[in-house]
């Protein structure tokens, strides 16, 4: 048989940056460095890493008696189009048991939407998936107060068919949210109110006291659903008990928590008056301050330098 012409997709080459170490301050930096496996910077690395990581963390666990450590793998592509791997490793010390404790789940078994707008969704998760293994990150756009992938047809096409049909659904999905007892139909869930979109606010102002799952997962998706609209929030019955719960996920032992929780402070002290970017610094500076300066990952380095530099503007 003659060989396809057709030409094969290049996988990218990730390379190690090193390691981000969060939580500490009774375990010295360097003693946990000096407990982590060893990589050279800049050398290529290969999908047996992601567990290298993994396995790093939980002996950290275990050589200290820790509450919880983690390390995950993360990879992305930089401003420079460079592809770059860093192992970050969060630990909780005795003492700060507060940081991974979280709400009870008061199970009640809720099917969740129809199994047209479950099967879209995965089909959305997976194209979007694969982009990434080829080296394409994806452009996501709120205009229309729901998710959309413009520059891809198929991605854009999903994205249009999960907005007919979701928004019928929302009460049903806050509802799976709050009580379903699986953590992934619950993050399934989270999701979908990316697509939900009328009352953005109202549905923010329902789902905030939620950050407090024991699911990064579904606090990362609400999150994530709330970042493009945190910014309309204006009343301060609202907007500090927002606040005080994004704070409250920003010091979880997550590189997810950290991300999004940032950002959407970022974004409500960029929309806000003094008093209100006043009331951030007052009850979150000190944690803010140690991400930006130890923080390897400019999605949340950067913008914990903007926060902090808003913290210091005159109005």
């Amino acid at each position: 048989m003659p060989k396809s012409s057709k030409k094969k997709k290049s996988v990218p080459n990730w390379t190690w940056y090193g390691y981000e170490i969060h939580g500490n301050h009774q375990i010295d930096t360097k003693t946990i460095l000096r407990n982590l496996p060893k990589r050279r910077f800049g050398r290529r690395i290969d999908s047996t890493m992601k567990s290298v990581v993994e396995e790093a963390g939980n002996k950290l666990q275990e050589k200290y008696t820790l509450p919880f450590s983690g390390g995950v793998l993360f990879r992305f592509i930089g401003q420079d189009n460079k592809f770059t791997a860093i192992g970050v490793i969060d630990v909780v010390e005795k003492g700060d048991e507060h940081r991974c404790t979280y709400r009870a789940i008061n199970d009640r078994e809720i099917t969740l939407a129809n199994e047209e707008i479950l099967e879209l969704q995965q089909q959305l998760y997976t194209r979007i998936f694969n982009l990434f293994e080829e080296g394409v990150a994806v452009r996501e756009n709120y205009d229309q107060n729901f998710l959309d992938i413009p520059d891809d047809p198929e991605c854009h096409k999903l994205c249009v068919q999960l907005a007919e049909l979701v928004p019928s659904f929302k009460q049903n999905i806050l509802e799976v949210i709050e009580f379903h007892p699986d953590e992934d139909m619950r993050s399934t869930a989270a999701n979908l109110l990316c697509w939900t979109k009328s009352d953005l606010e109202g549905t923010i102002a329902q789902v905030h006291h939620l950050l407090d799952d024991p699911s990064s997962s579904v606090r990362n998706n609400i999150s994530r659903f709330m970042l493009p609209y945190v910014a309309r929030i204006y009343g301060a019955y609202i907007k500090h008990p927002l606040i005080k719960n994004l704070l409250k996920q920003l010091d979880r032992p997550s590189h997810y928590d950290r991300n999004k929780a940032i950002y959407c402070l970022l974004s409500i002290a960029k929309a806000s008056a003094f008093l209100d970017r006043q009331y951030i610094k007052s009850h979150g500076e000190k944690l803010i301050r140690k991400i930006a300066e130890t923080s390897l990952m400019p999605n949340v380095q950067e913008p914990a330098e903007q926060l902090l530099a808003l913290f210091n503007a005159n109005s």
